[in-house]
């Protein structure tokens, strides 16, 4: 017969040593969450399609965002912790979001910047749009309020994205090149216009294009049903 005192110590060494899950960071909490932490540092074109699939589903959503057990805020963070989630990654960095003056779009900025993440580059499905909150020069330093998933490119590099913008959740077309123009030579929309914080109206989203992130790049995810 065993001894019931060596069994329980052999169970409490066994659960200290096993990888313990993470979690997202909503409204700064942390919750249980039945994900496996994972190794994985590039994500396959599944993990992508994951988070493009569930960005098309939350803008058809009412209420606040969803995904697994958790309910996200209804607004352009919300969303990105929801579709990104959705494939097992927080795009909140534990150790960053302690600090008491980074909060939204600042703090998944942060994130990327700190994960070394952010680029100019071409982007890919599933990236992460970041948009100046003005097209005047005096405000292109702030951090940026406007942020959305892209969901496809063209050889023309003509974009949409999807997101949280002063409408509510929709999609938007955004061309990586022709960034002055709302329509091509054909006649085809290539540029949305999206309104900033500082007033302007129908500026082009083309204009407002800052940067891109790929939050796929990370050591932090965890695995999650397929």
């Amino acid at each position: 017969m065993k001894n019931p005192i060596i069994t329980l110590v052999t169970l409490v060494l066994a659960y200290g040593c096993a990888p313990q899950p993470i979690t997202p960071l909503v409204s700064r909490s942390i919750a249980p969450t039945p994900g496996i932490q994972s190794s994985i540092k590039n994500a396959s074109a599944h993990q992508r399609q994951k988070v493009v699939t569930k960005a098309r589903q939350l803008i058809q959503a009412t209420g606040r965002f969803k995904s697994g057990e958790f309910s996200f805020e209804r607004d352009a963070v919300g969303f990105i912790q929801a579709a990104y989630w959705h494939a097992g990654i927080d795009v909140f960095d534990a150790q960053l979001a302690l600090n008491p003056d980074l909060s939204g779009t600042a703090l998944i900025v942060n994130t990327a910047l700190k994960r070394r993440q952010l680029f100019k580059k071409i982007p890919r499905p599933g990236d992460l749009i970041f948009f100046k909150n003005s097209y005047a020069s005096k405000n292109r330093g702030l951090t940026p309020k406007q942020i959305a998933i892209l969901e496809s490119i063209d050889s023309n590099l003509t974009a949409t994205a999807l997101g949280v913008f002063s409408n509510g959740p929709k999609r938007i077309v955004l061309n990586l090149t022709q960034k002055k123009r709302d329509y091509s030579t054909d006649g085809n929309r290539i540029n949305d216009r999206l309104s900033s914080i500082n007033g302007e109206k129908g500026v082009s989203a083309g204009l407002l294009l800052q940067q891109f992130a790929n939050p796929f790049e990370i050591a932090h995810q965890v695995s999650v049903e397929p």
